[in-house]
């Protein structure tokens, strides 16, 4: 019966050991997937004056994580163009690689479900500036989320402040 239980025990202890080695090594900040995206869009070709900017401009605050394995951070804005309102990542911009990662809108706060979300296409870069043309009635969106398509997860999410 101890050789029994001996190999028991070490049974268990390899499966433990090849748990701990498979979470260890999915628990970083580089994915196993890695998807590098092409992406063509048409860029902003007008901004009005500042005024106009100033009574109709809508505040982003900065990305913060979507979960503990998540990370976003840096600054948005929206600004208001003759084309329509435009949603704007600063330079300052990163967020955690993931497969078939999208730039969503959502009626809903962070950490509540999508909801009636508006899609602005796929996210073009894990860093740097980028731009997405917003939809047209920005009242109706509370939130900015880097959603994960591929295994339905939030990446990183902003606020917008309504005027």
């Amino acid at each position: 019966m101890k050789n029994s239980t001996i190999i028991i025990l070490v049974l268990l202890g390899i499966v433990a050991a090849a748990v701990g080695t498979f979470v260890l090594i999915n628990i970083n900040d580089t994915p196993a997937v890695v998807v590098d995206q092409t992406i063509t869009t048409t860029e902003p070709t007008e901004i009005p004056d500042a005024a106009t900017v100033a009574t109709k401009s809508f505040v982003v605050s900065n990305f913060v994580d979507g979960d503990a394995i998540h990370f976003g951070s840096g600054s948005a804005r929206i600004t208001i163009t003759a084309d329509g309102p435009v949603l704007t990542f600063g330079e300052d911009f990163e967020v955690t690689n993931g497969p078939d990662l999208f730039v969503y809108m959502s009626p809903n706060g962070p950490g509540e479900s999508l909801g009636d979300f508006a899609s602005l296409g796929r996210l073009k870069s894990t860093t740097g500036a980028q731009s997405y043309n917003a939809p047209a009635d920005l009242s109706a969106y509370k939130t900015v989320v880097i959603w994960c398509r591929a295994i339905g997860v939030t990446f990183a999410t902003a606020e917008i402040t309504q005027p």
